[in-house]
């Protein structure tokens, strides 16, 4: 396939922009700044139809380069040979040249083609502008025929009209942009790639505490087959996300869920490229009134021309599939562990595009490593990445609320429009045509008053930047620990504290020394973050001051004379009694319900515990 003279100037200017920017290779962005400055007719009618200023992209790409030129700096004489992802570009702009029955590549084909490679530092910045492969298909589709012909995976799968309510198109939806893959598992994906190329047994279940990201795995997976980063066998198969709820609701007169079935089993049977994935896949063995279901599934699995991916947390497989031979025998368990902090810091940075775009604002890289510290070390119901993407998305919605929230003057210029309408259309149904016209004008008035002040505040924007601050904030309110403790060095005043403690609680200044002496060496960073702040024995007689001391600790440690548990041991004599503190173990009576310490440290993390009498408990 030859490439048209535009073609061949637009290559020939990424490699001059590459060798100017002293780079070693040729990269999407050379190619980008290229394609836009090969004065290409279409692709600038293409560029204004989606109201995009070449002029500004070709200075935002431009900076980009230079930032780049003092760790590229390289020295060719043959000039800078293109990246492997830019000769995918040009492999995949000839295919698409190809099927749209066109003689030559031309400078569209190419921009086609960088579109939907979607990864590079180009597609980053395009994304920025809004333009997507999606979007600028249907901007140029008249123009070039049918686009949809380019890859089968993008167009409308060849699912029968009775079961396309029950799937949802995972390939389709990544080659579009619309699914959010974080990560890549290197080892998770060494093992799916090994499952899915046996001859036997090629059916998957994902397994994991609830947050690791057991779907994330299936929506890269499907991604890699967009983007044919898989191994060949591999590079043709769809990935279809079964409904397993929607299949089943409706099913209410005998003989709808069989022939529902029936109709699914002979679609997967002549369409051996599917692979087929269920969320929560425990569900098949959990479903009340569908007594068959089980059977139905097993005979799907046991066949090796379908391959199943299923996903369901590490608890409900032991309790409901690892004892069911003919479901867990068909399945390789690859566990998906929580990502540890370097992968979790690759995540954050993959999506703070994303989250940025949705919440306007700005996140710093220093933001993002405290996000990932703070919720590792005080968020401790949820796993990584999870605690930490959810701390950034608050975050971002703080902020956006902070500074999004409409001013009283706006409001009373609203409220003044309505009122004027509604007294407009009380004069026209009175016939009081003068009235109403007089109502209409000043409501145009007000109406111009309020959009330019709309107008005036867009202008005042400025760009929200997320600070650390925020995110202590933010974590303070949901784990109820102090932000001062947070932080971290900025410690309490010791000689007040000190002060203040013994002005309450007299004679007893040796043990008020011991106290402030470990707390010092705690604040100042010298403790192991996994164990408490400090654990005390304190003896003496009735009466001394024992309990108040520790109210005491509370009320200037812990910020809050509330966050305090006083626990009577004497309660607790009989062996049976620990189960009041952490509960009942499984199979006897009040498993399930509320432990008081358990619960109490739970909701209360940032606290002082107070075990009283302790010595009835070592007889029990």
């Amino acid at each position: 396939m030859k490439f048209s003279q535009s073609a061949q100037n637009a290559l020939a200017l990424s490699k001059n922009y590459a060798e100017k920017f002293k780079c070693r290779y040729t990269g999407t962005e050379h190619l980008l700044l290229g394609l836009v400055e090969s004065d290409d007719e279409f692709l600038e009618q293409t560029f204004n139809r989606l109201k995009v200023d070449t002029n500004h992209l070709r200075d935002v790409v431009s900076s980009i380069c230079q930032l780049e030129e003092n760790n590229k700096l390289f020295k060719v004489d043959s000039g800078p040979n293109f990246t492997p992802r830019v000769l995918r570009i040009i492999e995949f702009a000839k295919g698409l040249a190809e099927r749209l029955n066109k003689n030559t590549v031309d400078v569209i084909h190419l921009f086609l083609s960088l579109l939907y490679e979607n990864d590079g530092v180009a597609t980053s910045i395009l994304t920025e502008y809004g333009l997507n492969f999606d979007n600028v298909k249907l901007a140029i589709q008249q123009e070039l025929g049918d686009l949809e012909k380019e890859n089968p995976s993008i167009i409308t799968s060849t699912i029968p009209e009775s079961l396309e309510p029950y799937f949802i198109d995972l390939t389709h939806q990544a080659a579009t942009n619309e699914l959010q893959s974080t990560f890549s598992r290197d080892a998770e994906f060494e093992k799916i790639y090994l499952v899915l190329g046996k001859k036997h047994n090629t059916n998957i279940i994902i397994t994991g505490e609830p947050g690791v990201g057991k779907q994330s795995v299936v929506y890269e997976l499907a991604r890699r087959i967009t983007k044919r980063l898989t191994p060949i066998h591999l590079q043709n198969k769809k990935i279809l996300e079964l409904k397993l709820k929607t299949l089943i609701g409706g099913t209410k007169y005998r003989g709808d869920f069989e022939s529902r079935m029936d109709t699914l089993q002979e679609f997967l049977k002549k369409n051996s490229d599917v692979i087929l994935f269920i969320n929560d896949i425990a569900l098949i063995t959990r479903i009340d009134g569908t007594s068959n279901i089980e059977e139905y599934f097993s005979e799907l699995f046991s066949r090796d021309d379908i391959n199943f991916i299923g996903t369901c947390t590490s608890d409900d497989y032991k309790k409901y599939i690892d004892d069911i031979a003919t479901i867990s025998s068909k399945f390789e368990n690859i566990v998906v562990r929580q990502t540890s902090f370097k992968e979790t810091k690759h995540i954050m940075y993959s999506m703070i595009p994303t989250y940025e775009k949705f919440h306007d604002v700005k996140f710093d890289k220093e933001v993002v490593d405290d996000i990932v510290n703070l919720s590792s070390r005080y968020i401790t119901d949820k796993s990584q990445p999870s605690c930490s993407l959810d701390l950034l998305d608050e975050c971002g919605s703080y902020i956006k609320n902070q500074t999004g929230n409409t001013s009283e003057q706006l409001v009373q210029l609203q409220q003044k429009i309505d009122s004027l309408k509604l007294q407009k259309l009380k004069a026209v149904e009175d016939h009081d045509f003068e009235l109403g016209l007089k109502l209409k004008k000043r409501e145009t008035t007000v109406s111009n008053k309020l959009k330019k002040e709309l107008d005036k505040r867009k202008q005042e924007e400025f760009v929200k930047v997320i600070s650390k601050d925020t995110v202590r904030h933010i974590l303070s309110t949901k784990t109820g620990i102090p932000v001062t403790d947070i932080k971290g060095g900025s410690l309490p005043d010791l000689t007040k504290v000190e002060k203040l403690i013994k002005d309450k609680y007299v004679s007893q200044f040796k043990a008020i020394d011991s106290i402030l002496y470990h707390f010092k060496r705690v604040k100042t960073g010298l403790q192991d973050p996994n164990r408490p702040l400090g654990s005390f024995l304190f003896v003496g007689p009735t009466g001394v001051g024992k309990t108040y001391l520790c109210e005491l600790i509370s009320e200037h440690f812990f910020y809050n004379r509330q966050n305090f548990l006083k626990i009577d041991m004497s309660e607790f004599m009989e062996q049976h009694s620990v189960s009041k503190l952490i509960g009942s173990p499984p199979g006897y009576v009040g498993y399930g319900d509320r432990s008081l310490l358990c619960d109490y440290i739970k909701n209360n993390p940032y606290s002082c515990l107070l075990y009283t009498s302790p010595s009835p408990r070592d007889r029990g």
